[in-house]
Parts: structure tokens; C-alpha cells; sequence
């Protein structure tokens, strides 16, 4: 016995020193890896994922085919306008970088995104929002800022924002645009 407690009397100040006095775990890269894979993953889960797999999948084929692109928008445009007037899920739990504020009138226009690359096994997603907001709120938004977004859905702002479905970047899969889709009632929350 006391053999043992002259072990356990030797070894715990040389884990103190070991440890300077504090038990904080410190990240390593091989941590900081671990940690953005699992960023990675939980993006992967979103709804816009599932929603982009399934309507893709709806449609096989050459994805350059002009016929295919056009109804994959369609049926893009009929997913967001299916919310019109409502809350949309897949826009609440997205992060959005703030891209930039234009005035329209007497009132601003804040324009958000969210971008995930497509690789040789994702597609990738793209899906933009166009808040309206007074002069005081604008001057509270941050160009290049991450922001979290919850509103109704009113529809496509412009022609030129409706979705175009797919975009071929050098990766084997495409990226899924569901264009510009204004918000009302909105709410832009720092993330």
C-alpha cells in the first residue's frame, strides 16, 4: 500500500507539470481537420442538399442537355414558390454571407448568399436572397459577414434572378441555383 501511494505521490506533480497546472485540451490541426469535416457534414444534411438530390435525381441524363436544365429549373421554381407568402425551411437553417446593399427608392435592398462546390461526388448548391430593408437596419448589415435569414416568401425579385439550375464548373457534378428569391417580414440575424 504504501508503495502505491508513493507511486500516486510522484506521479501527480509530474502531470501538473506536464499539464502547466490546467486540464485545457489545446485544438492541433489533426482537431481543427476533424472539426471542418464535421462542418462539412452537417452541411451535407441540410434540407437544400436533400432537396437538390432529389429533384436531380429526378431527371437523368446529360446535364447538358438544354431540355433537362429547363426542367430541373422548373421544377426549382415550383419547390421555392410552393413557400410563397410562407416560411421556408431550407432558407431559415442556411448561413449567408452579406454580398452587398443597394439602394431602391426609399428603402434598401440587402442581397445575401449561400454557396456550397460541387466535387466528384455533391452536387453543389446555390441559393441567393434579396431582403428589403429602412436605412437604419441596412446601416446594421456588414458586407462579408456571415448572417442567418427568416421570412416569407414573396417570389423572384427580377426575370434575370429566377433559378437557372445548373452551372458546370470543372467537377464532375453541377451546381443546383435556385436564383434570387425575395423575402418579406424579414429578419437578417448575425450568425
Amino acid at each position: 500500500m504504501n508503495k502505491v501511494l508513493a507511486f500516486i505521490m510522484v506521479l501527480l506533480p509530474m502531470l501538473v507539470a506536464c499539464t502547466n497546472g490546467s486540464m485545457e485540451r489545446k485544438l492541433t490541426s489533426q482537431d481543427s481537420t476533424s472539426v471542418a469535416v464535421e462542418e462539412v457534414n452537417a452541411q451535407r444534411s441540410l434540407i437544400i442538399t436533400k432537396v437538390c438530390d432529389s429533384i436531380f435525381a429526378l431527371h437523368p441524363g446529360d446535364i447538358n442537355n438544354k431540355i433537362i436544365q429547363e426542367d430541373i429549373a422548373a421544377d426549382l421554381t415550383k419547390y421555392v414558390l410552393s413557400y410563397k407568402g410562407k416560411h421556408m425551411p431550407m432558407l431559415e437553417e442556411i448561413t449567408f454571407k452579406m454580398k452587398g446593399i443597394a439602394q431602391e427608392g426609399n428603402h434598401y435592398v440587402a442581397v445575401l448568399m449561400y454557396q456550397s462546390e460541387a466535387d466528384k461526388k455533391d452536387l453543389g448548391q446555390e441559393v441567393q436572397v434579396c431582403v428589403k430593408a429602412t436605412r437604419e437596419e441596412a446601416a446594421t448589415f456588414y458586407e462579408g459577414r456571415d448572417y442567418k435569414v427568416k421570412g416569407l416568401v414573396n417570389g423572384f425579385p427580377f426575370q434575370s434572378a429566377m433559378p437557372y439550375a445548373i452551372k458546370i464548373y470543372s467537377s464532375d457534378r453541377p451546381t443546383l441555383s435556385f436564383g434570387g428569391i425575395e423575402l418579406s417580414d424579414a429578419e437578417v440575424i448575425p450568425a
